[in-house]
């Protein structure tokens, strides 16, 4: 086992699942109890570095059709990821099978100025990604914006609207996310932690804030 390579490694561990895994995988799914009643998947799949080349396209997303027969249901994306191409990577894979998985796709902070651009940004991503609404939509970082205030209420407005059903945003302090909730009173300040272990022990992934 010293000798296998990541990719080695994760063939072998998928190929396991698919022998063994099957039976669990029609299981009820694990899953992360949210502050709206509903789950979250507590598995999941990125898609920061797909779509960019570094290898076929149909043998990436052949990984991400087994990751969602496997259980892992929860597909993160971005609209900064391969300046979309990822979105639509994605938007292929969950193509028939939307029911199945929770997508979370985020805005770029310089696209979050005013509620025109955040529309309009959830527009693109909600395009590319060939479905009519978000299951969470995140900042993905706060960046220069000054009042945090217009991005929870468009956020709100999208959700109401049934564009986003949950709203957050990554990577930030719990402190931070907690003062962005409360400074919304149409927002719940009640939010639910999803952590990274890409991340250093104890650091917030994301959390998010949805509506009432």
């Amino acid at each position: 086992m010293a000798g296998l390579t990541r990719r080695q490694f994760c063939l072998a561990g998928a190929a396991i699942g698919l022998l063994g895994g099957r039976g669990m995988a029609q299981q009820e799914k694990p899953g992360v109890p949210l502050p709206d009643g509903s789950r979250a998947p507590a598995l999941g799949q990125g898609s920061w570095h797909l779509a960019q080349g570094r290898h076929p396209a149909a043998q990436e997303e052949d990984a991400l059709r087994t990751g969602i027969s496997l259980g892992m249901t929860l597909l993160d994306t971005a609209e900064m990821y391969g300046d979309g191409r990822a979105e639509k990577m994605v938007g292929r894979v969950i193509a028939g099978q939307r029911d199945k998985v929770f997508v979370v796709s985020k805005v770029l902070p310089q696209h979050a100025a005013t509620a025109r651009d955040i529309r309009q940004a959830c527009a693109g991503s909600l395009s590319r990604l060939g479905t009519s609404y978000l299951d969470l939509y995140l900042l993905h970082w706060r960046g220069d914006i000054a009042n945090l205030g217009v991005v929870v209420e468009t956020f709100e407005s999208l959700r109401r609207e049934g564009s986003i059903r949950r709203w957050g945003g990554s990577p930030t302090s719990r402190w931070r996310t907690w003062k962005t909730c409360i400074a919304c009173p149409a927002a719940t300040p009640a939010p639910s932690i999803r952590c990274s272990i890409a991340l250093p022990a104890g650091a917030s992934r994301e959390i998010c804030c949805p509506g009432a």
